[in-house]
């Protein structure tokens, strides 16, 4: 049965995405239903009126597109997917269509559905990937959005071949079953309480990563990171959800790596200072709201200047590396050591009271003072560090706790180096 018109206009106008629904009469492609975004994708505001003619009205680059491919689709009954650029003024805006036949009895006339998403986002987010370096220049545009829609028992009735390939079902597997099956286990529980809560409420689309970062599962059994855009419309007095879907798997990946870049020292491997400032305030912030206790190692190696002037910076730079290496291997699986620069590192000890803390100062000193670097020539290289030793007060703030262990750091070296103090 097909759509009446009324029922197509107030499909089109729920969903989340530039869409229009068009019949071929002879050579002309009749606008049947639009919605407002659709008419903004064409970049002007021509006069809409009920059954105007596609070709007579549109004169964009859009349209050009359209008008180019919307024959191949009644022709073959196959869908057409394309992502492109298309001039708008002066501006250039990047659109991914969809050109889908719809189900027509026999003896009613084809129907397409164009559905248009601006993509405009995610061609920024490339050009700030680009000015980031040209290692990031071979990140992959992606796949397709999927769109799936779903009666009111969330049970698949449409799955389009972006949803294949994403969630690598074939439609034929996947209709018919709830769309749980999507998702990872632990999103399973109370996803029919969201559902059923938002088929009461009066907005009619939703963006589902609100509470929580939503997951897909693939039919492998991988997970990967999704957004996703839910809208509802009322079919027969009957609500039918429609997801679009949008694997941004690789985007989130991209973030982590960028967020571990600015949060690593890039010769130690270490964190660096920025990620010292904001877990400093963490922990401050700790230990206001629930008294929980931490303290603080600053440390120097001792005559760093005259290793450098005596075997090269680059021998340096190796003796920090091992340094970094061998506290690391000595230091508790939840202390956190970072470089706060030069030859001087820090090392946040959680929960951890005064006395602690030195017993702790003095094992490593002890164990760095064991430690010999082998350089070029099998040159035996040894050095020692002193170091800082504070526990937070009431009274501190991050500024201050830095201050009081660079002076409990300066006394250490002010007693001989190789020691620490508090």
């Amino acid at each position: 049965m097909l759509k009446t018109p009324q029922k197509l206009q107030e499909m089109v106008d729920a969903i989340h995405a530039s869409v229009a629904v068009v019949e071929q009469h002879e050579h002309e492609y009749i606008i049947l239903a639009c919605n407002e975004r659709f008419k903004k994708m064409l970049g002007e505001n021509p006069p809409f009126t009920p059954y105007c003619s596609l070709n007579s009205i549109l004169v964009t680059s859009v349209a050009n597109t359209l008008l180019r491919f919307l024959p191949e689709v009644f022709d073959t009954d196959e869908p057409v997917e394309l992502e492109q650029a298309f001039e708008k003024g002066q501006q250039s805006n990047w659109w991914r269509l969809f050109l889908k036949p719809m189900a027509h009895p026999h003896g009613h006339l084809k129907r397409v559905m164009i559905t248009g998403i601006n993509m405009d986002d995610k061609v920024a987010l490339e050009s700030e990937i680009n000015k980031r370096g040209a290692r990031y220049s071979s990140v992959v545009k992606g796949a397709f959005d999927a769109i799936i829609t779903m009666d009111r028992y969330q049970t698949i009735n449409y799955f389009n071949r972006a949803a294949e390939i994403i969630f690598e079902y074939s439609a034929d597997e996947i209709i018919g079953k709830p769309i749980t099956s999507l998702m990872p286990v632990r999103h399973r529980e109370h996803h029919s309480e969201y559902v059923e809560e938002f088929n009461h409420e009066e907005i009619s689309s939703r963006d589902m990563g609100e509470r929580i970062q939503i997951y897909g599962l693939k039919k492998s059994g991988n997970e990967f990171a999704a957004e996703i855009s839910i809208s509802k419309i009322f079919v027969e007095g009957e609500p039918e959800f429609t997801a679009i879907i949008r694997d941004v798997s690789q985007r989130t990946q991209l973030l982590d790596e960028l967020k571990f870049k600015l949060n690593t020292d890039y010769l130690t491997g270490l964190r660096n200072r920025n990620y010292l400032d904001h877990k400093l305030i963490s922990m401050s912030n700790r230990f206001t709201r629930y008294g929980f206790n931490f303290s603080l190692l600053m440390i120097d190696l001792d005559h760093f200047k005259q290793i450098n002037d005596t075997y090269g910076h680059l021998v340096g730079d190796e003796i920090l590396k091992f340094f970094a290496d061998a506290a690391t291997g000595l230091l508790r699986e939840g202390d956190k050591i970072a470089r706060f620069g030069g030859e001087e590192f820090t090392v946040i000890l959680p929960g951890t009271r005064l006395n602690v803390a030195k017993l702790i100062a003095t094992r490593l000193c002890e164990h760095i003072y064991e430690q010999v670097f082998i350089g070029q020539d099998e040159q035996k290289i040894p050095f020692t560090i002193s170091i800082g030793v504070v526990e937070y007060e009431p009274q501190d703030d991050v500024k201050s706790i830095l201050k009081r262990a660079d002076e409990a750091l300066y006394r250490a070296k002010i007693d001989g180096r190789n020691c620490i103090s508090d």
